[in-house]
């Protein structure tokens, strides 16, 4: 049974809606310190990661980072990842960190 795959532009459009809303607050912030490129745009930028990531690559430095590399609101609490995990499955893909500050979305 194949998986069905959001396309890329409605899977950034809905991550961005998920980071705007975890858990009523807004860890995307307004897109300070976040950026997404599709899988074209991140290989144009010459980085050694992720350049065969289907799903695009999303840049952050913000909250959203700090979800990832401390537990959401650093206090060691790794729901987040659970949840950022259940969310990227249920349109087709899983992520992987590149650099602290990466994440690279890939067709499961």
């Amino acid at each position: 049974m194949s998986k069905t795959i959001t396309p890329v532009a409605d899977f950034h459009k809905a991550l961005v809606e998920f980071f705007e809303n975890f858990h009523g607050n807004d860890i995307w912030c307004g897109g300070m310190n976040c950026s997404l490129y599709t899988m074209e745009d991140w290989a144009n930028r010459g980085e050694p990661y992720g350049n065969e990531a289907p799903g695009g690559t999303l840049v952050t430095e913000g909250a959203i980072n700090h979800a990832l590399n401390y537990g959401y609101r650093g206090d060691g609490d790794w729901s987040f990842h659970n949840e950022f995990t259940e969310f990227c499955n249920k349109h087709g893909y899983y992520w992987e960190m590149g650099y602290s500050w990466t994440v690279h979305f890939y067709e499961c």
